[in-house]
């Protein structure tokens, strides 16, 4: 597909040039730009020269962080010559993380989507704000939000726009709590369940957090974009390993008890062997059992995945090993009442010490 929107270009109806905006190709995207600039009046000859000189372009471009689209509105000229004299003049321009952080200041930035009655409409971007030192640090909110990013998150990046985290959930309540770690107020999405040809798409919660900052910490984390089937576990320091590991639970985990005979059962699942293999030897080396992985093959996209699970004791141990002393901020709250209800009915204080 073309875009995620779009099959073709909206205006001249090709694939061969990339989509940019609003339904447009880069070329397509550019002109209505120009043809927008164009519709104002154009000063009388010779005026223009005067808002090109250094000493106006320093006090547009850079005291009062006009953009070249703007200077050029006051101008009389489209934006290529207004970057072409600050370029020719010595002026430095900005960076794409610069100027983007001023359009969103100014609330111009505008885009498309699709409403949930089909309709295109038109949004402007808010500003998000989020502790940019969250990820600088290593602490147990942090280990357990970037278990949940390595699980469900994406980061991806590309040259028009900004590295972006994705997180996408069916739990509105992890969403919740993965932002409110982060100190973020971004938007929380909703996208219905749905047909698309020959699958289905569940509901699901999601937000984006558009940051290239963001973006670097979480490659030099061990992220990288795409990364279902070639993530790698990463470099977690030991007294954060539990709280990683939980992270990764609450998005890959599962618990349930058998309805034939009332046991508690544990499973992960993963789409990289190398990740869970990685992480079921961290579990071993805890006092969990050396169990046996298995390969599901069931995906429509042919996609293999790999899981392992644990019985009724092992289970018990993981309960302790991921919740001791844990804050019910940091934890999905469905998943860990299975444990508790389970324990509360079928064990005694002298069980749970030999299970400890």
């Amino acid at each position: 597909m073309w875009s995620r929107k779009y099959d073709k270009c909206e205006k001249c109806g090709t694939t061969s040039i990339e989509h940019v905006a609003q339904g447009l190709c880069r070329k397509c995207y550019t002109n209505k730009k120009e043809a927008e600039h164009r519709n104002y009046e154009r000063f009388k000859k010779g005026i223009p020269n005067a808002f090109l000189k250094k000493e106006k372009l320093i006090e547009l471009y850079i005291d009062k962080q006009m953009s070249l689209s703007d200077i050029g509105m006051i101008a009389g000229c489209n934006r290529r010559t207004v970057y072409f004299h600050i370029k020719k003049l010595g002026i430095q321009l900005r960076t794409k993380v610069e100027a983007r952080t001023i359009a969103l200041d100014k609330g111009k930035c505008k885009y498309s989507r699709i409403n949930d009655n089909g309709e295109i409409e038109e949004k402007t971007r808010d500003k998000i704000h989020f502790n940019e030192n969250f990820f600088s640090k290593w602490s147990n909110e942090m280990a357990y939000v970037l278990g949940l990013i390595y699980t469900d998150g994406n980061i991806t990046d590309s040259s028009i726009k900004m590295g972006r985290l994705t997180f996408a959930q069916n739990e509105k309540e992890l969403i919740e709590k993965f932002l409110n770690l982060m100190g973020s107020d971004s938007k929380i999405l909703y996208r219905r369940r749905a047909k698309y040809e020959n699958t289905t798409a569940g509901e699901m919660y999601y937000f984006h957090i558009n940051c290239d900052k963001l973006f670097e910490q979480l490659v030099k984390l061990g992220l990288t974009p795409n990364k279902s089937l070639s993530m790698k576990f990463p470099e977690i320091p030991g007294e954060y390993m539990r709280h990683f590991i939980r992270g990764c639970w609450d998005g890959d985990g599962t618990v349930y008890i058998e309805r034939r005979n009332g046991n508690l059962k544990t499973s992960f699942i993963s789409g990289s062997i190398e990740f869970i293999k990685v992480l079921k030897e961290h579990l071993r080396k805890q006092g969990l059992s050396e169990v046996t992985l298995y390969e599901d093959r069931r995906s429509k996209k042919g996609n293999v995945s790999y899981y392992f699970r644990y019985g009724t004791k092992d289970s018990i141990k993981l309960f302790h090993y991921l919740y001791e002393g844990v804050s019910e901020s940091q934890y999905l709250k469905r998943k860990y009442e299975v444990f508790k209800n389970y324990l509360d009915r079928n064990t005694t204080p002298q069980q749970l010490t030999l299970f400890n």
